[in-house]
């Protein structure tokens, strides 16, 4: 989790400086401007780098606002495709690779908060 956010971070601030490194796809379904669009990506970055914390603090909240977040940001990555499909497509493998951990070993962060 913690390494996507930071993956979401650089894009965002990627967008923000250097516009030219994502493709114009003229019927694209972005319907921001990439200014935007780079904001959003860095404040859920920094929301998935929180979550992250709170994973590590094992933090039972943190499991499932981190599913919830990985979700949420697979489904962005879809919409990102067209301008950065590689970046995008490794974004959504990794997302995937966050939900499938945080549902099997949830159970050991719930054993460690009872300890």
């Amino acid at each position: 989790m913690l390494m996507v956010g930071l993956f979401n971070v650089v894009t965002g601030l990627t967008a923000l400086f250097r516009n030219e490194v994502f493709t114009v796809v003229p019927g694209g379904v972005l319907v921001f401007d990439l200014t935007t669009w780079g904001w959003i990506h860095i404040v859920f970055g920094l929301a998935q780098v929180a979550v992250a914390a709170g994973v590590f603090a094992a933090k039972g909240w943190a499991l499932t606002i981190g599913v919830l977040v990985a979700l949420v940001n697979a489904v962005a990555q879809l919409v990102a495709l067209p301008y950065a499909p590689i970046w995008a497509l490794i974004v959504i493998v990794l997302d995937t690779v966050v939900i499938y951990a945080m549902i099997v070993h949830g159970s050991e962060v719930r054993r460690a908060l009872r300890t």
